[in-house]
């Protein structure tokens, strides 16, 4: 299982300690933790210091449109998963979540509900962790000093990896004379 971090805004008592019961039993690491929804500027700056791959967002008093709500937190993170909690299984606010792009809506018990979200969003974390795994190889041309034709090696061994069709990314990291643009005649970008 992929080990997932977690951020939680959650003031609803009875809906925190089912969480916590919930995740402590799961290989899950809880890294924001925030009880005051209504202070959602400061939950904001915390999850975009920790970018978390889930958020668990406590939706019960939520007075506001829920989608500066979802906008705000995909806006600063990524694209976490956002798992809503509520007291109610409301079938308005259910669709209306739904609509401002939550992921999922759970509601008491949430013991079992968020294990299985939690997993599925692990096993696809994992899916896409090894598909991303191509096998490709890096090298590095450093020289021990400027002149000695470092660069010039480089792009005869990028050009021969093309003819053998090859994957090739060329980087200089020569800020300031950045040779290998001028020597394959080519733009910056």
């Amino acid at each position: 299982m992929y080990p997932l971090t977690i951020g939680l805004a959650i003031e609803n008592r009875d809906l925190w300690e089912q969480t916590q019961a919930c995740l402590a039993d799961l290989p899950f690491r809880i890294i924001v933790e925030h009880q005051d929804v209504g202070d959602v500027s400061s939950f904001l700056d915390r999850l975009e210091r920790m970018r978390p791959d889930v958020v668990l967002v406590d939706i019960s008093g939520w007075k506001e449109p829920l989608e500066g709500l979802v906008s705000s937190i995909k806006a600063v993170t990524g694209d976490p998963m956002i798992v809503a909690l509520n007291t109610v299984p409301d079938a308005e606010v259910i669709l209306a979540s739904m609509r401002a792009g939550i992921n999922e809506y759970i509601f008491p018990p949430i013991a079992d509900p968020l294990r299985k979200a939690l997993e599925k969003r692990s096993a696809e974390r994992s899916r896409r962790r090894d598909s991303t795994k191509a096998g490709g190889k890096a090298f590095g041309f450093f020289s021990a000093k400027g002149g000695c034709g470092a660069t010039t090696i480089l792009c005869h061994v990028a050009a021969e990896l093309g003819r053998q069709n090859q994957k090739v990314l060329l980087a200089d990291l020569d800020l300031d004379a950045g040779m290998v643009g001028f020597i394959t005649k080519t733009k910056a970008v």
